[in-house]
């Protein structure tokens, strides 16, 4: 099997959960190509993100657009989760190895009015136009445990991130740098890692 690295740029977002359990922030990773080379400091508005359909965004503008998607699945319940900052990094080709370019203050609370669910993770995984997968990952969500869903999805909210992924209009790639182009299920579950991290510490 073709081993593919991250990048060539990536978007790190991080969001904090509480929970009754303890409170957690988490990441979530999402690749992405931007044009030319930013150098280290480099205001995220004055970063250019491409996307496989449409104009090329500033960085700021994309992932202010992705917050105000995803935060429909995040709790909005007494100390809500908040979605805090994002960076961007730089991968040395054919690595593992990141250089630091930008950071971003977001600071957005989740706007579901359902409770999030402690140790969960959800799962979109997509078919890319390279031929191969995209997983874009949730943890802790108010999405719950469940059997594998595929379009249209049951949640409208996860069906509304995944339809906006598929239609081109976000950024975010795969690691084999192709586009989502459809969505083979929805994946939802527990997070073995983060059930430790609050009951096995």
């Amino acid at each position: 099997m073709t081993l593919n690295f991250p990048g060539p740029f990536e978007v790190r977002l991080f969001y904090t959960v509480p929970t009754s359990f303890g409170t957690l922030q988490h990441q979530q990773r999402l690749n992405c190509q931007v044009v030319g080379d930013p150098a280290p400091g480099t205001a995220m508005s004055s970063i250019s993100m491409t996307r496989p359909v449409g104009a090329n965004l500033d960085a700021d503008v994309a992932i202010d657009a992705w917050v105000n998607l995803i935060k429909a699945i995040f709790s909005s319940i007494a100390g809500a989760t908040t979605i805090d900052y994002a960076e961007l990094w730089k991968y040395d080709a054919g690595t593992f190895d990141a250089n630091f370019i930008s950071a971003y203050d977001i600071a957005v609370a989740g706007t579901s009015g359902s409770q999030e669910e402690v140790s969960g993770q959800c799962i979109l995984v997509f078919r890319t136009s390279e031929g191969g997968i995209m997983k874009v990952v949730f943890m802790e969500s108010v999405v719950a445990a469940g059997v594998p869903d595929t379009l249209p999805l049951a949640n409208t909210n996860l069906d509304a991130i995944a339809d906006s992924l598929i239609a081109g209009e976000q950024p975010w790639i795969g690691r084999d740098e192709g586009a989502p182009i459809a969505l083979i299920a929805m994946y939802p579950g527990q997070s073995e890692a983060v059930f430790k991290r609050h009951f096995r510490p």
